[in-house]
């Protein structure tokens, strides 16, 4: 009987023993499991940050790329567009500096200044009218009236008056007799005034701008001259008398930035020639003796001699 309790009791310590080994190689076996799903889950993470990163990146560069392409798409339709507008001014110019006078008719002022300049204009087809600050027409010239030129009469506000010619070559011709002219002034078209008549071409409006730098830039000594042609601005750097067209602001502050680099370079290195020179004649100097030095070598050669 006692035999029997002794091998069931061995037998309970070896069920024992086989269950809580099995359970230990099932918690084994569970952990592998799990860190094996962990480091796939990682790898995926991983993989898929990776080609969420590259796809961020992409599509980064793909909107430079298409605000890019916008911007240079933008430009360009801004240039054809002042294309247009230069070409459909192209036989235009505006008279400044004329004031307003009652009954006043802008084709007789024009004539006026035609005949100042040596501009035939019975042949020449023209119309011309005063523009307000919007460019548009105000009075259109079809009255036969002229200013007297009586100070009393004028206005103080001076619009531009705008001369449309039949043809562009006319236009070159008009303007081409007033530069040589020189100096155009209210009392050669019969008013009692030394003030200036300016005329120019008709600008777009961003040519205008880049007219307004050209002539701060004249001021400021940092370009020789400058002028328009076609509606098209050209400048001369002071190093230079080749006119150089001008397209943008920014294309001007190019030359102008480049032009300063260059007369920045080229006094550096007068600077450095000129240190070298007077280097050169200091060490010449100091190796030739004094008048002095060389009376007292003198005299020690001949007392040396005695």
């Amino acid at each position: 009987m006692e035999s029997k309790q002794a091998t069931v009791g061995m037998d309970l310590n070896s069920f024992n023993d086989v269950a809580n080994y099995i359970a230990k190689e099932n918690e084994k076996l569970t952990q592998g499991i799990i860190g094996t799903f962990k480091a796939e889950i990682a790898n995926v993470r991983k993989e898929f940050t990776s080609e969420l990163d590259s796809l961020t990146h992409n599509l980064k560069s793909n909107v430079v790329e298409i605000n890019s392409a916008q911007s240079s798409q933008s430009d360009r339709i801004e240039r054809l567009e002042d294309t247009v507008a230069r070409m459909q001014r192209n036989s235009e110019l505006v008279v400044s500096g004329i004031p307003v006078m009652v009954g006043e008719s802008c084709y007789e002022i024009v004539a006026r200044i035609a005949s100042s300049i040596g501009f035939d204009l019975a042949n020449n087809s023209i119309s011309a009218f005063r523009l307000n600050k919007s460019g548009a027409n105000t009075s259109r010239t079809d009255g036969n009236a002229m200013a007297t030129g009586q100070q009393q009469n004028i206005r103080r506000s001076h619009p531009l008056i705008l001369i449309k010619f039949h043809s562009q070559s006319d236009k070159s011709v008009f303007i081409g007799k007033y530069l040589n002219y020189k100096s155009l002034s209210l009392k050669d078209i019969g008013f009692h005034s030394d003030q200036r008549v300016y005329i120019k071409e008709n600008l777009t409006p961003s040519n205008y701008k880049i007219f307004q730098r050209c002539a701060q830039a004249k001021r400021e000594n940092s370009i020789s001259k400058f002028h328009t042609k076609n509606g098209i601005c050209y400048v001369a750097l002071p190093s230079s008398k080749t006119l150089t067209p001008v397209y943008s602001i920014q294309h001007i502050n190019d030359i102008l930035g480049n032009s300063g680099n260059q007369t920045t370079l080229s006094v550096s290195k007068r600077q450095q020639n000129k240190r070298k020179r007077d280097n050169d004649t200091g060490a010449q100097q100091s190796t030739e003796p004094s008048p002095g030095q060389s009376k007292k070598r003198r005299n020690q050669r001949n007392i040396s001699k005695q």
